[in-house]
């Protein structure tokens, strides 16, 4: 189920694959998928032992001192604006503040396994959310890798033994 998933993650990151720039992006995208999936089997233990709250404190300190160095070089370029500061706000409550708090709640329901197919569920939302919100034009073959991220999450997340 879970390189069902993978496989519609490719998918529908191969439309947007045009030029050096994109192919970098994709790839990127790809390790961010696979280490979400490392990061829900290393916090699941980690969890049961320190707790959710203090195991996503230190994650989230972790990774804001090694990517402050190049918010800091791109703050110096940047000129702020009240749109860009809500979204921001919005990304940083609403999507890293909510989605890790139910990122801890499923790992601690239904285990590593089953909740990493949460993960692949973002690019779905993106292409959804790219066609509503941003009236960007949806390939077939992204259209294609959001039934197999559906199935693999389907296939992962039953009860029971695969037949």
């Amino acid at each position: 189920g879970l390189l069902i998933g993978f496989v519609g993650v490719l998918a529908i990151s191969i439309p947007s694959a045009q030029g050096r720039a994109s192919v970098v992006g994709v790839l990127l995208l790809i390790a961010a998928v696979a280490m979400y999936g490392v990061a829900f089997n290393v916090a699941e233990p980690l969890q049961r032992r320190s707790g959710a709250l203090s195991v996503v404190l230190r994650a989230q300190a972790v990774a804001m001192l090694l990517t402050m160095p190049f918010g800091a070089v791109g703050l110096t370029a940047a000129t702020p604006t009240m749109r860009g500061t809500v979204a921001l706000i919005v990304l940083g409550v609403v999507t890293t503040g909510l989605g890790f708090a139910c990122f801890t709640t499923l790992i601690s329901r239904v285990g590593a396994p089953r909740a990493s197919v949460s993960v692949y569920l973002a690019p779905c939302i993106a292409i959804v959310l790219g066609a509503t919100v941003g009236g960007e034009h949806i390939s077939p073959i992204a259209l294609g890798g959001i039934v197999f991220i559906l199935l693999g999450a389907y296939l992962t997340s039953r009860r029971g033994s695969p037949r």
